[in-house]
């Protein structure tokens, strides 16, 4: 029988016993009538709420999904059904997750109202996840949420006659701790997970001073899965199938299957199809980088679409907070100006300002270019050769380059002439940023310089005339020194994601592995690829000059 067709002949029936005028009776029976339509309500369904826009903020379902969109996020969610129904289910919540600095341990926390009739019940929980990566796109994924809900049955809501008004204006409360726990695999573009909802599995009591009526507080098992197409940095759309499985001792099993097309940071829309229940129809519009809403409608299935009226759901979201910056002054391994250098915090810091100072003037200069409509003319890195025929648009400042843009570097060092303090090193020779000679023995793998290699944004392609020069200085100081062994780390700009920019420095480090290997017929063991992102810019503020491949002695 369907649930509401069985509600409402139980109801019915009720009404006529009811109408009996024999107060004790009537108290007997309107205790059991409410433990029965609470049986009813909470037993043979599920226990809880459901909202249709889950697939949006994860971790409502599953603990393990706390901080894993990597912002900070506040979501407001209310969720009203069976508009035509009186006491029909009402659901609300307010969510809040992040993931903390070291990009591991999420906190979140949830705080929510479901009624049903005349039972309702308020809560909050706090969440916490932690991961446990394989590599930088795979790793697994473990959550806890503890809390607790206040349950509530008002008797003095039911609209039943001749009853003792003891009875009808009575209201029980009961307070209970509450659990989730779970775990989210994640492969890559896919997506495993499970969670435990109520897995404490605990009882509310009601009671008067004659009767007492209990329900259980059923442990639920959530299973789910997705896979993304496309990248979140790279792609104008992403295409995601997700499906959740729900399982309790009273429901059953029930399974969503949803499809989400997302606009990346402009707008989305999904459908929705549950198990023998509805479809859902959902779109959301991104107001900004912060502000979302979104709107799903249910179209109901079977006889309950005679009588169910409007259901829909509607979600407010905002994102707070700065990604995490790089300190200027944080000390890192080496930057290849200055590597031996002993003042290098006082050094970091002129750079910096200096290179604030020329990107102002490549700022004016771009303005000045658009403002008389000769962007021919354009020239970004100040080196007197325009943008339009510059092969080196990454040249540093008073640098003297020739007619192609390119630094000049007689002795193919890698040093510009500009500040090389040894212009007629061996070729081959292994060099200091300020291109004199030196030995590992004598000054240290931290000392020794290679050039950089240079991308365009978002790009782990290699091009530029210059960068193949650099290239070529690389590897002959490579074949002329078989006794060292180099590493190569890719950087980004911080416009992305940390999880992007991660891959996109290793991408970048593999480019320039690759094409040594290939070209120059270099041994794959003496040399090896990672990846800094961008938690190592060398001029902050500047992102063409942090889109680049570094190159170290190891």
């Amino acid at each position: 029988m369907n649930r509401l067709t069985f509600m409402f002949n139980f109801l019915n029936r009720v009404t006529q016993i009811i109408s009996l005028n024999t107060l004790q009776f009537s108290r007997w029976l309107v205790i059991h009538t409410i433990a029965f339509f609470l049986l009813a309500t909470i037993g043979f369904t599920q226990q809880l709420p459901l909202f249709d826009q889950y697939y949006l903020n994860e971790f409502i379902n599953n603990p393990a999904n706390t901080g894993n969109s990597g912002t900070n996020n506040l979501f407001l969610l209310h969720h009203a059904q069976w508009g035509d129904f009186p006491g029909a289910p009402v659901s609300s919540m307010i969510t809040c997750d992040g993931m903390l600095e070291n990009k591991k341990t999420g906190i979140g926390a949830i705080i929510f109202s479901d009624k049903t009739g005349l039972i309702s019940r308020i809560g909050a929980s706090g969440s916490y996840s932690y991961k446990a990566s394989f590599s930088e796109t795979s790793g697994i994924v473990f959550g806890l949420a503890l809390g607790f809900s206040d349950h509530q049955l008002d008797l003095s809501k039911a609209t039943i006659p001749t009853i003792d008004p003891l009875v009808t204006a009575k209201s029980f409360h009961n307070t209970a701790p509450e659990g989730n726990l779970g775990f989210n695999l994640v492969l890559n573009k896919f997506e495993l997970g499970a969670a435990v909802p109520q897995f404490m599995n605990n009882k509310v009591t009601f009671s008067t001073p004659d009767q007492q009526t209990y329900f259980q507080l059923n442990r639920h098992y959530l299973i789910s899965s997705k896979f993304t197409f496309g990248n979140k940095e790279e792609s104008k759309v992403l295409f995601t199938p997700s499906f959740l499985m729900r399982i309790s001792p009273t429901a059953g099993m029930q399974f969503d299957i949803n499809m989400l097309l997302d606009f990346v940071d402009k707008a989305w829309i999904a459908a929705s199809y549950k198990q023998d229940f509805a479809m859902v129809f959902n779109a959301g519009i991104r107001l900004n980088k912060q502000f979302s809403i979104g709107y799903a409608y249910d179209l109901y299935a079977g006889d309950v679409l005679k009588f169910s009226g409007l259901s829909h759901e509607i979600l407010v979201s905002y994102k707070f907070g700065k990604p995490k910056e790089t300190d200027e002054n944080e000390e890192v391994s080496r930057k290849p100006e200055y590597p031996d250098i002993a003042n290098k915090q006082l050094l970091d810091k002129m750079d910096s300002l200096k290179n604030k100072v020329n990107n102002l003037e490549n700022q004016l200069k771009f303005i000045a270019a658009n403002q008389i409509g000769d962007k021919s003319m354009l020239d970004i890195d100040g080196d007197g050769v325009p943008d339009s025929m510059d092969m080196d648009p990454f040249t540093e400042k008073g640098v003297t380059v020739d007619e192609r843009g390119i630094a000049l570097d007689a002795d193919k060092d890698g040093v510009p002439d500009s500040r090389d303090e040894e212009p007629n090193t061996i070729s081959g020779a292994l060099v200091n940023s300020r291109g004199i000679s030196v030995t590992i023995q004598s000054a240290g793998a931290a000392s020794i310089y290679f050039p950089p290699v240079f991308f365009d944004s978002r790009s782990d392609t290699i091009k530029y005339e210059s960068n193949y020069e650099n290239i070529a200085i690389i590897a002959r100081a490579i074949k002329w020194n078989p006794g060292i062994n180099i590493k190569i780390v890719g950087n980004t700009d911080p416009a992305g994601s940390d999880d992007f920019n991660l891959k996109l420095g290793l991408r970048r480090a593999d480019a320039l592995r690759n094409y040594l290997l290939k070209k120059y017929q270099l041994s794959a063991e003496r040399i090896t690829a990672e990846s800094k992102g961008e938690a190592e810019p060398l001029t902050p503020g500047i992102s063409r000059i942090n889109r680049r491949v570094d190159v170290y002695v190891r």
